[in-house]
Parts: structure tokens; C-alpha cells; sequence
């Protein structure tokens, strides 16, 4: 019994020494391993932009949840796929009305050369301010080249009723391609198509096209939307070329109702739209060289067209700009394939079907 009860005075003494020891043993392996996070983080800081946006594309990166997005640095924000702060004070109140979709970050945009484009036909005509064209309508703003660096607009996808086979109608927002030469059109938006069996299918997209000799042109690439793009849906799209210098053109659409987004960047300044004119357009794209006929897409809406003038606070709306309105003309320009509303707030309008070609 003397001898247990000397253990037991021994072992009270020894443990809280153990005890010590297995806390400093873990303070050593903390402080260990701190330097390694430290020097993961100082690898984010000091990457381009160009290679955090890559990295986070690689990784498909995704929001964090039930958090107030601005609060992010423009190193998350990046790594995200998302605009910095420099670009989203240029629209905060819509940038906070939008990020209350951003759950969903989906990935992958690989250039394709695709048959389809989206580059102004040439305007056969003006009539009492109104500009015809034989494939856009809608609204644009013209100035002095590089006015213009973004552009956004919100509709919602369209629900095609019966015409046409191989018809389209593409909805977008962008700077450029209308009347500057050489040109640099940059936009991203919508396309729908009535198939051959009578279905419909909805395609996600972004483009650049110049005639700039030696630049690289990228007609409609696509910008999936893996949660899906269905009739109805709403969409907001927002297109910027390279807004206060910034060295790059983003191409960002989201899907509101499913609460997805996608983002594409390119880099350099071979890429800049012309920045000539800001639209927001309903069009019948060109395929392999020839106009496609105008799916019958109704009636949509497109509200908040705003532009981004370098320089300028803010985005403001595209009538603040002289908007002017644009009709479309039919193959042999004698008759409008669509009928366009007229402004109000000054950004929003609607564009109606008539006729397919």
C-alpha cells in the first residue's frame, strides 16, 4: 500500500510535466506548419491576374456560401471568376443585386471556331433617327473609338414558338463591330435555335471578332451554364473590354433562376473592342457566312441596358448616351423582321417577332 501510494505522488508529479511536454509538442507542429501556409499564401499574392483567374478555372473554384461576396479581396474575387472591386464599383447597386444569384460557379469555355457569328451586316439605311441593319435590332450608342468599355443587359430566355426550321435568335450585350474600321466586336450572350424535330435548344456564348490583320478572331464560343438554360429563365449578362486599362475583356453570364455563372477572360490589348458603339441586341446570327432566318421568339424584354464610359463613376443607362434605335431588315431590306419598342428609364425596351426572313 506504501508503495502504491508513492507511485501515485510519483505519477501527480510526472504528468503535469507530460502534459507540458505534448502541448509545446504541438505548439512546435503549429508552428511548423504556419510557415507553409504562409508561403501558399504568399504564392496566391504574388501570381498575375491572368494566372489566378487561371488558377481558379482550373479548380472550378466556387463561391463561398451565405457570405456577403463583397466582402472578398479582388484576389478571391478573381480566383472565382468574378470582377474586382475596381469593376464592380462601376455598377455596385446592380453588382449587389446580382451577386444574390451567385451560388454557382460553373467552368470550361474552349474555343471552337464555330460557324456562327454575330458581326454587324452593313446598315442599308437611317429613317427619322432609326438605324436599319439586315441582322441586329435594338439599341445602340455611337461615339469616338474606345468610348465604350462595358456593357450589361437582363431578359430572359426565350420560348420559341413553331416557324422556321434552323432558326435562330441570339440576345447579347456588347461594344464595338458598328461602323469603326478596323473593328473589334466583344459580346457575350444567348442563342436559341428551333431544331429540325420542333425542339428547342438554348447555348451560353461569347465572341470577339475583329478585321485587325493579325488578330486572332473567336466567333461564338460557348460559356456553358451546367445547371441548365431553359425557357424562361432570367438572364443577366455583363461584357466589359478593358475598362480603365485594366488589360483584359471579361464575358460574364448568369443565370438567375438557377443561381449559375460563367465567366471567360482574354488577355492583351490585340483583343479590345473598338469601343466605337455600346448595344444591347436581338439578332439573327450568320452561319457559315449567311444570315440564319429569325426564329419567332414573341415578345422579350430587355431592361437595365447600361454602358461603361472610361473615367465615368458609374454605368449609366444606354438612352443617356443617345441610344438610337435599331430595326431588322428582311433579306431584300423591303420589310422589318421585328418591331422595336421604345425606350423607358432609358435602358429598358421590348423587341416583337414579325417574320422569319
Amino acid at each position: 500500500m506504501v508503495h502504491m501510494r508513492r507511485t501515485d505522488s510519483l505519477w501527480r508529479k510526472v504528468f503535469p510535466i507530460l502534459g507540458s511536454f505534448f502541448i509545446m509538442s504541438l505548439l512546435t507542429v503549429t508552428l511548423h506548419l504556419s510557415p507553409v501556409y504562409a508561403a501558399s499564401a504568399v504564392s496566391v499574392q504574388s501570381m498575375t491576374v491572368q494566372q489566378l483567374a487561371a488558377y481558379g478555372e482550373a479548380k472550378c473554384l466556387q463561391p463561398p456560401q451565405n457570405a456577403n461576396l463583397l466582402d472578398l479581396s479582388d484576389v478571391q474575387l478573381i480566383q472565382y471568376g468574378l470582377p474586382t472591386h475596381a469593376v464592380i464599383d462601376q455598377n455596385l447597386s446592380q453588382w449587389k443585386h446580382e451577386l444574390v444569384y451567385t451560388k454557382h460557379r460553373s467552368c470550361g469555355s474552349q474555343p471552337t471556331k464555330s460557324s456562327i457569328t454575330h458581326l454587324l451586316h452593313p446598315q442599308p439605311k437611317t429613317i427619322k433617327n432609326t438605324l436599319y441593319s439586315y441582322n441586329w435590332s435594338g439599341y445602340v450608342a455611337s461615339a469616338g473609338r474606345g468610348t465604350y468599355s462595358a456593357s450589361m443587359v437582363t431578359f430572359n430566355v426565350p420560348s420559341l414558338a413553331a416557324n422556321t426550321s434552323g432558326s435562330h435568335v441570339s440576345i447579347w450585350a456588347g461594344m464595338g463591330g458598328d461602323g469603326a474600321n478596323p473593328y473589334g466586336l466583344v459580346q457575350a450572350g444567348i442563342d436559341s435555335t428551333l431544331n429540325s424535330n420542333g425542339s428547342q435548344s438554348n447555348t451560353s456564348w461569347w465572341e470577339f471578332v475583329s478585321n485587325t490583320a493579325g488578330e486572332t478572331s473567336y466567333p461564338e464560343e460557348d460559356l456553358p451554364l451546367s445547371k441548365g438554360l431553359y425557357n424562361g429563365n432570367q438572364i443577366w449578362v455583363y461584357v466589359n473590354s478593358n475598362p480603365n486599362q485594366n488589360g483584359s475583356d471579361e464575358f460574364y453570364i448568369q443565370n438567375n433562376s438557377t443561381n449559375d455563372y460563367n465567366s471567360y477572360y482574354l488577355y492583351g490589348s490585340s483583343y479590345y473592342s473598338d469601343s466605337a458603339t455600346g448595344e444591347c441586341v436581338v439578332e439573327r446570327p450568320s452561319i457559315n457566312g449567311g444570315l440564319s432566318p429569325l426564329a419567332n421568339f414573341g415578345t422579350d424584354s430587355l431592361s437595365q441596358c447600361q454602358l461603361y464610359v472610361n473615367g465615368n463613376a458609374t454605368m449609366e443607362p444606354i438612352g443617356n448616351y443617345g441610344g438610337q434605335m435599331m430595326d431588322m431588315l428582311s433579306n431584300n431590306g423591303s420589310y422589318t423582321l421585328d418591331a422595336v419598342g421604345s425606350l423607358s428609364n432609358n435602358q429598358d425596351f421590348s423587341v416583337t417577332y414579325q417574320n422569319a426572313n
